[in-house]
């Protein structure tokens, strides 16, 4: 199941409450049915889902706060992966964190482009605050 129907089953669970979504982070596989899915390199990626607005219904402020507890709520699943319900996600995970030395931060580096500014249009520095309050390293693109 391509990732994109993985991801509609899980919000279609809410559709009559949508933001009960609001604040959470959802962690998927990336699938083989993907588009420009890259054998080697694909099957090792994870993608998050930050649920921070209703379709732009909700203020700068509040959708900055939805980003810092979906933040938090990803970190929670991260340093407790029995968390995640995704199986493949889970084990995606769990090897990575049996690949890392002793030395290694267990807290993956999270790869993501600059979020709630696009659509949403919430100024950055907000978003970024959000980031700052959860001690996560952020590597973040601008596209």
């Amino acid at each position: 199941m391509s990732s994109y129907k993985l991801y509609h089953k899980y919000c279609s669970k809410f559709s009559s409450e949508p933001a009960q979504l609001l604040g959470t982070a959802l962690l998927l596989p990336v699938s083989s049915k993907d588009r420009d899915y890259i054998e080697g390199i694909s099957e090792n990626l994870i993608i998050v889902c930050l649920f921070t607005s209703v379709m732009g219904q909700e203020s700068p402020d509040e959708i900055a706060e939805n980003t810092l507890r979906a933040l938090l709520d990803l970190k929670k699943q991260l340093l407790d992966l029995d968390s995640i319900p995704n199986d493949t996600a889970r084990l995606i995970l769990e090897n990575y964190r049996r690949k890392l030395d002793s030395q290694t931060e267990m807290m993956p580096t999270v790869n993501m482009p600059r979020i709630n500014a696009g659509i949403f249009d919430v100024p950055w520095n907000l978003t970024e605050d959000a980031m700052k309050k959860t001690h996560m390293q952020f590597k973040v693109y601008t596209l």
